[in-house]
């Protein structure tokens, strides 16, 4: 499901918001893949020339993406340009009241007037992956994140999911407590695709056959994240409250990885170092998840779209 086109019908987001929205994230994987290319003794003129000056700056020229975010829970969204916290404050403020910013959008090829879409600029930290400590995880060569939601691979094995950026090489033997459960059949994330690619960030886990599965989640359908839905975070402490506030089609590691594609961020962060893996679900009551957990800082907890995830590689969720 992409989130962003949910949550677009759903609040029937103006169709100039939403190219201007689909613009800036084009635009900024473009910059991303133009930084990586050019070399200090081959910096490109014109429009190229002004995005390298801005290639050491926090995700991709200062920008961690362009979505959707919700100033009070319940009300319209605003369109908003998700900005390295040095250059907005965490509640936001208009765009257009920021000469340097608006300079800077123009110059990476974002041709829409800021202000005739109304958009705001919000400041966030880093999203750092949210690795995980030894003993509450799965743990690979190296490496090591939570446990996530039971599935079943396109080729009929059952498996179990983590974060791909906790299990990056397929292959590895993966344990538990020192104990053996199977190897990594598949992983994708941020970290291990070209400068200006978008991805999902899983891993999936083939359990070994003589593997016996302990007490489990009992989930049902997936179910996709509206605007303002509750959402159960799954941690390792405990399961975490908090409600989904804004939307980003592509949310920016930096500017010489991918990105991660089709997340929301939570209204407070619920998840710390260790959390990456941890199923989410949709409502009050278990029963649906929508996301696993991904990346957080001090305001917000970042979960990717579980259907989007498993998409990758043709995975289902198993009860």
């Amino acid at each position: 499901m992409e989130l962003f086109d949910l949550w677009a019908g759903q609040y029937q987001l103006d169709s100039q918001i939403f190219g201007a929205i689909t613009l800036a994230n084009q635009r900024l994987s473009e910059a991303a893949a133009v930084m990586d290319e050019a070399t200090e003794s081959q910096v490109p003129g014109g429009v190229d020339g002004a995005v390298v000056r801005w290639r050491d700056e926090p995700g991709v020229a200062g920008f961690w993406g362009f979505g959707l975010w919700l100033p009070k829970r319940g009300g319209p969204p605003q369109p908003t340009a998700f900005v390295d916290q040095a250059l907005a404050p965490v509640e936001g403020r208009p765009v257009a009241t920021d000469e340097e910013t608006v300079s800077r959008m123009r110059a990476l090829g974002m041709t829409f007037d800021p202000m005739s879409i109304g958009l705001w600029m919000v400041g966030r930290g880093s999203p750092t992956p949210q690795h995980c400590a030894p003993g509450q995880t799965v743990t690979v060569p190296g490496r090591s994140a939570t446990l996530g939601c039971r599935v079943t691979l396109s080729n009929g094995r059952v498996a179990i999911s983590t974060a791909g950026h906790g299990a990056r090489t397929t292959n590895l033997i993966a344990d538990v407590a020192g104990t053996r459960i199977g190897r990594v059949a598949h992983s994708v994330c941020p970290q291990t695709q070209t400068p200006g690619t978008p991805c999902a960030d899983i891993a999936l886990i083939a359990l070994d056959r003589n593997h016996q599965e302990g007490a489990h989640r009992a989930f049902q359908a997936y179910q996709a994240t509206s605007a303002g839905d509750d959402l159960l975070v799954n941690v390792p402490a405990g399961t975490q409250q908090a409600w989904a506030r804004a939307v980003l089609p592509t949310l920016w590691l930096n500017r010489t990885c991918g990105a991660w594609a089709n997340v929301i961020e939570t209204d407070h962060h619920v998840s710390v170092q260790g959390d990456s893996g941890s199923t989410v679900e949709v409502g009050t009551t278990v029963g649906h998840p929508t996301g696993h957990v991904v990346a957080g800082d001090a305001v917000r907890t970042v979960i990717q779209d579980l259907d989007y995830q498993l998409g990758w590689f043709n995975a289902a969720i198993r009860p």
